[in-house]
């Protein structure tokens, strides 16, 4: 029955470099690795190992050590050195068996050492093994080198995909802003604009005689309530001044709307500095600071909050938000919100969604919250 052929590194026979200069020794050596189904070149010497190993690299090497001109030692050296032949295992076979000899003979690169005169199947078995580590070795590196790729591969996936939701998110902010625009505009110059008149109308039919007279003052009055509630409307849905005095100015007159329509005294504390140039993000925040302080009003049982705007050290917008009111339960350290509890129950959601825009933007939100001390929650969004 035939042997199997041993196996190379590249699953063709293995391919094994024979260097000694005794014609003797090679001769018997290269003749066992044949009938053993290797493929053997022999050298006698060291220079020319090294050309032999530069020119065609070999799976293995078995290497003397006393030969004339260069001896194993330094031909090892040389192997080592370069970087397309320092990870061919070299195994030393010598008459050599001090133990400094060994220690040195490892300490230069080599992988193993036989001792002369050795046992074919000894010789075999080593061989063998360190071919087999070798290949084992290379199919690891190749398996890491897919990994690698498959991970860089999915990680380029993964921001391309987020870029994607970066910008899908700026989108969706810039169109949820224009609509606001646009309906407060249609409020302004169409529906409010039809009140007034039908308002001009009914007092000039006021003028004329009519029994049911005195039933235009509820009309009056009805068609004041929508005026006002179109202009306020308008106002909550896109107030002008974001647009014409930017953030800061916004947020001077949100405070005001909200101690004038709720109750709730807001201190504003502003870095000028920190009003973003880019005309969404302003309505992002100041859509954002609106929806946290109507929590406040809803949740926190107080009649204070305060919000503070300014740059960070990174280069990023800071809002601030904050109360001392119920506070509530925090989920886990991440600062999300256990729905449904006593202290802020229905708060959960619009937490989660202000965060999930954020993040979506590339900005983050953190919550500092518990029951009885009051609610701090920070937004942060680069510009």
């Amino acid at each position: 029955m035939d042997r199997e052929k041993p196996k190379g590194s590249a699953g063709q026979s293995a391919s094994i470099l024979v260097v000694d200069d005794n014609p003797v020794n090679l001769q018997v050596l290269v003749g066992m690795l044949k009938d053993r189904g290797y493929k053997v070149r022999p050298v006698p010497g060291g220079k020319m190992a090294l050309l032999a190993a530069r020119r065609d690299p070999p799976d293995l090497i078995l290497l003397d050590i006393n030969m004339p001109e260069m001896n194993g030692y330094e031909v090892c050296e040389h192997l080592k050195a370069d970087d397309r032949l320092k990870d061919i295992p070299v195994i030393f076979i010598t008459g050599l068996t001090e133990l400094p000899d060994k220690v040195k003979a490892f300490a230069v690169g080599g992988v193993d050492y036989i001792t002369k005169p050795f046992q074919m199947e000894e010789l075999h078995a080593r061989v063998e093994t360190h071919l087999t580590l070798r290949r084992m070795r290379g199919d690891l590196e190749e398996a890491n080198s897919r990994l690698e790729q498959r991970m860089a591969d999915r990680t380029a996936d993964v921001h391309r995909r987020t870029v994607q939701l970066q910008a899908l998110a700026l989108e969706m902010t810039q169109v949820e802003n224009r609509e606001r625009r646009r309906m407060a505009q249609v409020l302004h110059d169409h529906i409010q604009q039809l009140l007034v008149a039908a308002k001009m109308r009914l007092e000039s039919l006021d003028k004329v005689p009519y029994k049911g007279g005195s039933n235009f003052q509820k009309f009056y009055d009805i068609l004041d309530e929508s005026i006002e509630g179109c202009r306020s409307l308008a106002i909550e849905l896109s107030p002008p001044i974001l647009y014409t005095g930017g953030l800061v100015a916004a947020l001077d007159w949100l405070a005001r709307w909200m101690l004038e329509k709720y109750g709730l005294e807001v201190l504003v504390v502003v870095d000028a500095a920190a009003d973003p140039g880019d005309i969404d993000i302003k309505a992002f925040l100041f859509q954002t600071t609106r929806e946290l302080l109507f929590n406040t009003v809803k949740h926190a049982g107080v009649a204070q909050a305060q919000i503070r705007l300014r740059f960070g050290e990174d280069g990023l917008v800071e809002l601030e938000i904050e109360d001392q009111g119920k506070g509530f339960v925090m989920e886990n350290a991440s600062g999300t919100p256990r729905l449904g509890t006593v202290s802020r129950s229905g708060e959960g959601f619009g937490l989660l969604s202000i965060r999930e825009r954020l993040e979506l933007l590339g900005g983050r939100m953190e919550v500092d919250a518990a029951p009885g001390r009051g609610t701090r929650i920070s937004v942060f969004l680069p510009t």
